[in-house]
């Protein structure tokens, strides 16, 4: 069994005068977190838990557009405060949904070819040579191999391999994500809390990471990449 996680949580501060990234729609109608779960094959989770916050649940009535989106089994929380970032969130949605087993977490904001997802805990990449169209590329996260191909490190904001994490992370089980959430919290302090983070230091405890890599990798990470791919239009209709 393996659940998918969505934390759709954060302030969407790099999409200004829109609506939450999530819930932008694409060309053909569907929501921009319709795409990005559609980066997985539907045989590769059992169960999908979305966060929201509080104050676009007030605004937008976030659970009735996820149930009309996904279906009446969707599970979404709504969190009532700031997290410290999708880590957090993460956590948040493990807790509140009692999750157990194996989990996937993807990130609303990049869409790719859904290939078969590892029995393991997992990072997705891309080989950044092969993606010439990538713009702002020390802005990501980077995945850094070992002599196997195995994943030794995740290094955020600063280039370090090829191999950028496009994400979507896995855990064999969700108590390493807990185990080593806890490690990662107490290391970051108030700073924010990504999912790396938690994998490297499963990592640096001896864990194995494999690395999935994907194709048709689309970065929207930003207004401007959203507009790059979709056109201005797309966005000014989804102005609040």
């Amino acid at each position: 069994m393996r659940t998918l996680l969505l934390p759709c949580a954060g302030l969407s501060s790099r999409y200004p005068g829109v609506r939450p990234k999530w819930m932008l729609t694409l060309p053909g109608g569907a929501l921009a977190l319709q795409r990005a779960v559609d980066s997985l094959a539907p045989d590769d989770y059992d169960r999908i838990v979305v966060a929201v916050r509080a104050d676009h649940e007030a605004l937008y009535g976030c659970r009735k557009l996820l149930r009309r989106a996904f279906g009446p089994s969707i599970e979404t929380l709504v969190i009532e405060r700031d997290t410290q970032g999708p880590a957090d969130t993460v956590a948040h949605i493990v807790r509140w949904a009692d999750v157990a087993g194996a989990i996937a977490i993807k990130d609303c904001d990049s869409f790719f070819d859904p290939a078969p997802l590892p029995d393991a805990n997992f990072v997705s990449t891309v080989d950044v040579r092969s993606a010439p169209h990538l713009t702002n590329i020390a802005a990501k996260s980077f995945a850094v191999l070992d002599r196997a191909g195995n994943v030794a490190d995740i290094v955020e904001k600063r280039v370090a391999s090829d191999h950028i994490c496009v994400g979507l992370y896995g855990f064999a089980d969700v108590s390493v994500f807990l185990d080593h959430f806890a490690v990662a919290a107490r290391a970051q302090g108030t700073a924010e809390i990504f999912v790396s983070h938690v994998l490297s230091s499963a990592m640096r405890d001896g864990a194995a990471v494999v690395r999935q890599s994907v194709t048709g990798y689309v970065d929207v990470g930003t207004l401007e990449d959203w507009q790059r791919h979709f056109g201005a239009r797309a966005a000014a209709s989804a102005s609040v």
